[in-house]
């Protein structure tokens, strides 16, 4: 499972995108209490991913609805 239907279903809001350089965007509005599992998906990643590091950083943007791929 990606992390895309992974954060769907696990009630998320924001975006994933894959970048030209290979790394991966991802944005999520979401409560500091659900933060660091949303940390882990990414950190699990797909099936056919490798993850090396999350980098994290706080936005003013703020996401809602749906979690989708950009």
């Amino acid at each position: 499972m990606n992390v895309q239907k992974n954060a769907k279903n696990s009630g998320y809001s924001g975006y994933v995108k894959n970048l030209p350089d290979g790394s991966v965007e991802a944005g999520v509005t979401c409560h500091s209490s659900k933060l660091e599992y949303f940390t882990n998906l990414l950190k699990k990643g797909s099936q056919h991913s490798a993850v090396d590091a999350v980098e994290m950083q706080e936005s003013e943007e703020l996401f809602s609805g749906d979690f989708e791929v950009r």
